[in-house]
């Protein structure tokens, strides 16, 4: 039985008031999405998306798309009769999309990631920046 620390004698219907409490702050934790589990997801994302930022992937994605436009016009130079017009840019723009392409290499980023740990890399890429770059060792 718990007590009251200052008068020293037993609090009537603690017990009761604690379970309740307790129910509570389960209902609403799980209701609102921040039961230990997703917590642990929560900042397990927040790790990864760090290490992405660290790693400039929002950079590399911005080259891949430069380099990929390039690329659909030459092909469409190439290999369709007056370049492919404006249908094949608008094709070839979809298909390079920075929303999209940064949804998918997130995404398939983290997936792989599961189950590793994210810090020694995230402190790597942010201690040096630039050292992972060849031209720069």
């Amino acid at each position: 039985m718990i007590r009251n620390l200052r008068a020293s004698r037993p609090v009537p219907g603690f017990g009761l008031i604690l379970s309740a409490a307790l129910c509570i702050a389960v209902a609403f934790g799980t209701a609102f999405g921040t039961t230990p589990a997703r917590a642990d997801q929560a900042l397990r994302d927040d790790r990864i998306t760090l290490l992405i930022e660290e790693m400039g992937l929002d950079d590399i994605i911005a080259i891949m798309r430069e380099e990929g436009l390039s690329y659909g016009a030459e092909l469409g130079a190439d290999m369709l009769s007056g370049g492919g017009g404006a249908t094949w840019r608008q094709m070839v723009d979809r298909i390079y999309d920075v929303e999209i392409m940064t949804t998918m290499v997130r995404d398939t980023f983290a997936a792989s990631f599961e189950g590793a740990d994210p810090e020694p890399l995230i402190t790597f890429f942010r201690n040096c920046p630039a050292c992972w770059v060849e031209e720069y060792c």
